[in-house]
């Protein structure tokens, strides 16, 4: 670990694009490229139980397993211990605070810029007067029982020191509802999608590809959300299509194990179907992917945010997760400006007139407007040469 004037944060499950024989991270890696022109010093610090070799990963990364695993489950232990004595306290978690702490102080960094960081490191970068960014990804739920995990005020809390000091948003949509909902907490701003610069139409009208984005059913299982049965019984009678599923990032890279589970599932699925595919889509990038495609299709996946920035049509099945609630919730504003088609679950002749029909989209407007990872990166710029707090401003006076 050495001094950087940017740290960034990522888990390896962000890893999942390939550019000059190296693993990519889409949101990651496009913003530490820019900084690294800019002559910028950055340094990635891996999430805990980061299993890749950082030698075959873009950018300078230091993995630190060993410690961040080991404070990890002494907070578990400690966590179930003390609760015996109906302890309330959060002793346990000033442990984490504390080994980020020596983690700033050591890099001399003055802004951290992550997926989702954790509380604590939130905290010790609060203490230690950094500036905290989440690049924050996918649609995000808003609320103590639904949504992403990291933005639940049960997990971040009702103080700012448990919060990034800014949150950047692919859309204005997320932007607006991130405001409305955690507007006390942090300062949300449009950033867009890093890795997404084009501003041209996708030409799918031509293409035979429809991709379907596969999700997991639940974190640290092998099993993922059921395929709709009547996308599955659609491509077997429709050999003039190809299907191509693309497996989360997550059952990817957790582990082989997960990889071949997933493997095999899809394999007993679609016996001696030709035109079904799962080992490329789910090896390429995902804007590759997109690119070659004619649609879009999930239950819930927020990759499709991603599509229809590109202008790919996308559709959802009309599914409920495994807490029995509809996916549909998440793609509300895109339902109803009819950048998303919803999909019943049993109609095979609905489903064919909607992939028949389809014809490329225009690029949405935050793509045609500005590239606003760009201003961000000026914005970054100019806070380390000016050593304040000038980022906060620029952003609260947006």
């Amino acid at each position: 670990m050495y001094e950087a004037d940017i740290l960034f944060y990522s888990h390896q499950i962000y890893y999942s694009d390939k550019k000059e024989n190296l693993l990519y991270n889409p949101l990651v890696s496009t913003i530490d490229q820019q900084f690294l022109k800019l002559g910028l010093r950055t340094l990635t610090i891996a999430r805990p139980f980061f299993s890749i070799d950082p030698q075959i990963c873009f950018g300078n990364i230091v993995t630190l397993n060993g410690v961040e695993a080991r404070i990890f489950y002494l907070k578990l232990f400690l966590r179930k211990f003390l609760s015996l004595f109906n302890y309330n306290g959060n002793i346990y978690d000033r442990l984490h605070v504390y080994f980020w702490k020596k983690v700033f102080i050591i890099t001399k960094s003055k802004i951290l810029i992550g997926i989702e960081p954790l509380k604590e490191v939130c905290e010790a970068a609060a203490e230690c007067n950094v500036l905290t960014v989440d690049i924050m990804h996918g649609i995000q739920g808003f609320g103590e029982e639904d949504g992403s995990y990291f933005l639940k005020m049960s997990y971040r809390g009702l103080h700012q020191k448990g919060w990034p000091d800014l949150m950047g948003c692919w859309d204005l949509q997320s932007f607006i509802m991130l405001k409305k909902n955690r507007g006390d907490y942090t300062t949300p701003f449009i950033l867009g999608h890093p890795a997404i610069t084009t501003r041209s139409v996708n030409t799918n009208n031509k293409k035979r590809t429809l991709l379907f984005a596969l999700q997991y059913k639940q974190r640290g299982s092998t099993d993922f959300h059921p395929i709709p049965q009547v996308l599955i019984d659609f491509i077997k009678v429709r050999k003039d299509l190809q299907l191509w599923i693309r497996i989360h990032p997550l059952l990817m890279k957790m582990s082989s194990k997960h990889k071949r589970d997933a493997y095999k599932s899809l394999s007993d699925l679609f016996v001696g179907c030709k035109n079904v595919d799962w080992e490329k889509p789910s090896n390429m990038s995902l804007l590759d992917t997109l690119n070659e495609s004619k649609v879009h299709l999930t239950v819930g996946s927020s990759s499709t945010l991603e599509a229809i920035q590109l202008g790919v049509p996308c559709g959802i099945f009309d599914d409920i997760d495994r807490h029995g609630k509809p996916f549909r919730r998440y793609f509300t504003h895109e339902l109803k400006s009819g950048d998303v088609t919803l999909l019943p679950m049993d109609s095979m002749s609905k489903l064919s007139s909607f992939v028949d029909s389809l014809e490329p989209n225009e690029p949405t407007v935050i793509n045609k407007s500005k590239n606003y990872t760009s201003e961000f990166i000026d914005n970054v710029g100019s806070f380390l040469k000016n050593n304040n707090n000038c980022l906060l401003k620029v952003y609260n006076n947006h």
